[in-house]
């Protein structure tokens, strides 16, 4: 899709969403591991001027990221330097859930260079930013490098119950949901190939699936995941088109009968 976008935008000569575009395919990159190929875009891409991301997507972070990858003495320089200029520019524009990512980072580097203390103090105002937000999602994100991090803030009140929702998401995207009926962690685990669908479900899409055959309602689920109600909605809405059914009754029916959940009989 990303690709697609970049082909649009160039044709329409708009060349701030190429920018940007161009950018989220090197960031997919690097979720993906494959660092070499993001490379060739830092080389050509200019971080000037910082403007307002596109919803929460700031192709910015995506050379920090890189850099910090790359994690030599010049590169954790530059990300730095970036950082620097971001962290400003967000806290004037008022932007808590770029900053929250910002700070984060931040605290990355900071532990990167071995300066402990300002790591946990860039640290605590990513995590003050992201209680005041509600975010989790950002922080589970970034892996378990950050988690080890985290395990060493100490907060209090609010923003130490935050914190402990953030440690929950992270270990329910790493192990799974407790109590799940379906065998998530094998089809996590095995190619996309075996499981019995044309369109495999996606990680996210088997945890639904799971809780729906727990007769969770979508604000349950939505609670349980750490997800928007919306959002819930969209991957039950994926999960019946993938197993060509209507109904959650059916789609349970329908993953029983295939082997991806367990008889409750």
């Amino acid at each position: 899709m990303a690709e697609v976008v970049v082909a649009r935008a160039m044709e329409s000569h708009n060349t701030l969403l190429v920018r940007s575009a161009n950018a989220f395919v090197a960031e997919l990159a690097l979720r993906d591991g494959r660092t070499a190929e993001a490379t060739p875009w830092a080389a050509t891409f200019d971080p000037d001027p910082i403007l307002p991301g596109l919803r929460f997507y700031v192709p910015q972070l995506t050379l920090v990221k890189l850099l910090l990858t790359q994690n030599t003495t010049s590169s954790r320089t530059k990300a730095r330097e970036l950082l620097t200029r971001l962290e400003q520019y967000y806290s004037d524009t008022h932007n808590t859930r770029v900053l929250t990512d910002v700070l984060s980072w931040y605290a990355i580097l900071e532990q990167k260079e071995g300066d402990q203390d300002n790591a946990l103090h860039k640290l605590e105002c990513a995590v003050v930013a992201g209680t005041r937000g509600g975010f989790i999602r950002p922080f589970v994100e970034l892996g378990s490098e950050f988690m080890e991090l985290l395990d060493r803030l100490e907060v209090a009140g609010d923003v130490a119950s935050h914190v402990g929702k953030i440690h929950s998401a992270f270990n329910d995207e790493r192990i799974g949901v407790v109590g799940r009926s379906v065998d998530v962690a094998a089809l996590r685990t095995a190619p996309s190939g075996s499981q019995p669908l044309v369109n495999p479900l996606s990680n996210r899409e088997l945890d639904v699936l799971d809780l729906l055959a727990q007769r969770l309602s979508n604000k349950e689920i939505a609670a349980k995941l750490h997800l928007s109600p919306t959002t819930v909605k969209r991957h039950t809405v994926n999960v019946y088109q993938k197993l060509n059914v209507h109904k959650r009754r059916d789609a349970v029916a329908k993953a029983t009968s295939l082997g991806m959940l367990q008889d409750p009989t």
